[in-house]
């Protein structure tokens, strides 16, 4: 006597991702010198997520529009120069086009190019090949590629979608940012193939190979505790500014110490 009902489910359907790919996309800024940006240029930020250096001489980045399919232009391809590689847990900032205006410079990057990034939406992947690769509006022939090693469709109409859509676009003033994780893994990102779950459009915050290699070294030449929600520098000198920033870049504290 049971009665047999019949439900209609929606949703959206992805490939879980695998194994978390040691070079990442953490942030595309495509309004450089547009009206209203403050950084002159367009960038892609890239992260290595291991405990080793990764050597991406000869890699590349290919974009297109948010529905640009086919083969990539060559003037949208750019080839990461011989003698690059990326350090342990560290950031790599690719320098791109130029606008206007905007009056900040972006800080030194690791290599410069001149990809004219849409300001709004558009898609950026990176492949371990130099040669110009071709996709459709199918998500398989992008990440079912040989060469292929991350894709960032960023904006609400990039097509194809990677899981879901971002859910605004990117501005003059912000760009898409990967997610930071909640468990610390891989390495402070978020990254599980679903680009609505892993971005935010969020302010631009470019970040390079110094980054880290800067915060290494300022905390091994100086004693620093924290306690009781104190950070203890021992060979600071009154009056010296001291400044606190998170994963992201941030600035959260800037005080001079007493």
């Amino acid at each position: 006597g049971a009665v047999t009902k019949t439900i209609t489910c929606k949703g959206n359907v992805f490939e879980p991702v695998g194994a978390i790919p040691n070079i990442i996309i953490t942030e595309v800024y495509g309004g450089g010198g547009n009206s209203g940006a403050e950084l002159k240029n367009d960038f892609i930020e890239l992260y290595n997520t291991t405990d080793a250096p990764v050597n991406i001489a000869g890699w590349s980045l290919q974009y297109y529009s948010a529905t640009g399919t086919g083969k990539a232009a060559d003037a949208n391809v750019f080839v990461i120069p011989d003698g690059k590689s990326i350090p342990a847990y560290t950031h790599f900032l690719i320098q791109c086009a130029a606008g206007a205006g905007g009056t900040q410079d972006l800080p030194t990057p690791d290599a410069s190019c001149n990809l004219a990034l849409s300001g709004s939406a558009g898609k950026v992947i990176l492949y371990t090949t130099s040669e110009p690769q071709s996709i459709t509006t199918d998500i398989t022939s992008i990440t079912g590629n040989s060469y292929f090693k991350d894709y960032v469709p960023y904006g609400t109409t990039a097509v194809p979608v990677w899981g879901t859509a971002m859910s605004s676009n990117t501005s003059n003033t912000t760009s898409a940012t990967r997610k930071i994780s909640s468990d610390g893994t891989p390495r402070f990102y978020q990254y599980t193939g679903n680009i609505g779950n892993d971005f935010e459009v969020a302010t631009p915050i470019p970040q390079n190979t110094e980054w880290v290699l800067g915060i290494k070294n300022v905390f091994e030449n100086l004693d620093v505790s924290v306690a009781n929600g104190k950070i203890h520098i021992k060979t600071t000198t009154v009056g010296e500014q001291i400044e606190v920033y998170n994963t992201l870049g941030q600035r959260l504290i800037s005080v001079l110490s007493t």
